[in-house]
């Protein structure tokens, strides 16, 4: 019984040791703020698949356009309230967790603004997204 003593004391600081440092993790993660991110100037969507979408937007001093492709969020949301003659825009926000996952919320002015966009799966298929209208 002797010989298995300081084993147990062992894992007992262990255990104690992730449970504070668990405790420690979760308070300084609530603390921080959550990353959001907001892409102006939106002039084109294209969504390959669900949750995988491009965007395209206009730079304010040159004729380049800027791409930003979302492959990493969890959940994508279409809010269709930009009025007319006014730029898309869209926001990538985080959900604090573990592990982090994002929320895409793009801003249109109709469904008709989301055009198909080419995925590959690699030996699983490849193929177009095509827009039901």
């Amino acid at each position: 019984m002797k010989k298995w003593l300081p084993l147990i004391g062992y894992l007992v600081v262990v255990v104690l040791g992730a449970f504070i440092f668990s405790a420690w993790r979760e308070k300084v993660e609530a603390a921080r703020p959550a990353t959001v991110l907001r892409y102006d100037n939106v002039v084109r969507v294209l969504m390959h698949e669900p949750n995988y979408f491009s965007l395209y937007t206009e730079q304010t001093d040159s004729k380049i356009l800027g791409y930003q492709e979302f492959s990493d969020c969890s959940f994508t949301e279409i809010i269709a309230d930009v009025p007319p003659g006014e730029k898309m825009w869209a926001l990538k926000t985080e959900i604090k967790g573990t592990p982090t996952k994002w929320l895409l919320q793009i801003h249109i002015h109709s469904p008709k603004d989301i055009n198909g966009a080419g995925w590959d799966h690699g030996k699983y298929g490849r193929g177009q997204t095509v827009p039901i209208e």
